[in-house]
């Protein structure tokens, strides 16, 4: 629970909200609209920027250095956890259907997960690019700050305005002056994973920097628009996405709702347990049905009869110890 001091009623809006239209991406609810209409689609692709913003945003202002560096402990420790599940659940399914298990190529896997998001839980790739940059902003000064988004954010329009295959094709050509890990990553792979690193660290940063900052809206709603008709026919994560994002942030930090504080700890576990579920997404209940939309359903269910579960515990403890 947090003070109403602290509380910030528009965050928990963006959990409740925003979780439940990730895991509807992921199972593929708005595929006929990006079809329809990709570039409008992208306009509107500053979820997950918002929700960096938001950690970086509560870290800064909310906890001290020791009780960041707790933080992200706890994090990695759920990254792990899922991530190796993920791995030896995967090894466990493909045992059941071939009779073989690669002991080495497991053990290979479980060592990269200390390390990186890499070739395995793809879909866990905003735990590392949120625990990084937490623990460097945590260390670092506003002005140093101001210098680490304005690199990343250079980087990361650069990377996205080259393309996808442009891009690649340039790191295939890098990594190919490399043989011992030319084999084991692919231009595509770490395109991917650096355009999704620079995200993380961009946003993330923001959210720590942003109290310092003196912008008006209006002065973003028309960089957005002006950046937006010259660059997202071509570009997913350029200076508008940017600025569109951190507009997003400002409007959402406005967002009344105080009756919401009181259910803080719900809405937080159920947009936790949301963003894990989708790493499974059709595969949780496909032995029930073969139904998108009943899936998800289930998948909605299972999370709240989790959610509550564990809330009303933990409120139960609290109370014996406050008795």
């Amino acid at each position: 629970m947090v003070s109403h001091e602290k509380y910030v009623p528009g965050f928990d809006w963006v959990r409740l909200i925003g979780s439940i239209l990730v895991v509807l991406t992921h199972f593929g609810f708005f595929e006929q609209a990006y079809a329809a209409s990709p570039i409008r689609y992208r306009m509107f692709a500053v979820l997950v920027p918002v929700f960096f913003m938001m950690s970086g945003f509560l870290r800064k202002n909310h906890f001290s250095k020791k009780l960041v560096f707790k933080q992200v402990i706890k994090y990695w420790a759920i990254y792990l956890v899922i991530d190796y599940f993920t791995v030896l659940y995967t090894h466990y399914m493909l045992w059941r259907a071939t009779g073989e298990f690669d002991f080495a190529r497991v053990a290979g896997y479980l060592l990269k997960g200390l390390v990186c998001n890499y070739g395995h839980s793809i879909q866990l790739w905003f735990i590392p690019a949120l625990i990084y940059p937490m623990l460097l902003n945590a260390f670092l000064n506003d002005k140093t700050r101001k210098i680490v988004i304005a690199v990343a954010a250079v980087l990361l329009v650069f990377s996205s305005s080259m393309g996808d295959e442009r891009l690649s094709n340039w790191l295939n050509e890098m990594l190919s002056s490399f043989p011992a890990i030319n084999g084991d990553i692919t231009g595509q792979g770490l395109a991917t994973r650096s355009r999704r690193a620079l995200t993380g660290l961009l946003f993330t940063t923001v959210g720590f920097d942003i109290d310092t900052w003196k912008v008006k809206p209006e002065w973003l709603i028309l960089a957005a628009v002006a950046f937006g008709i010259i660059e997202f026919s071509t570009c997913y994560l350029g200076v508008a996405a940017i600025l569109l994002s951190i507009l997003c942030f400002y409007l959402v930090k406005w967002l009344p709702g105080q009756f919401l504080c009181p259910y803080h700890m719900e809405i937080s576990l159920f947009s936790c347990l949301m963003f894990f579920m989708h790493i499974f997404e059709k595969d949780l209940f496909h032995h029930i049905t073969d139904s998108l939309p009943l899936n998800f359903f289930l998948i909605l269910v299972f999370n709240l009869v989790i959610t509550f579960a564990v809330s009303s515990l933990i409120r139960s403890k609290r109370q014996t110890v406050n008795i």
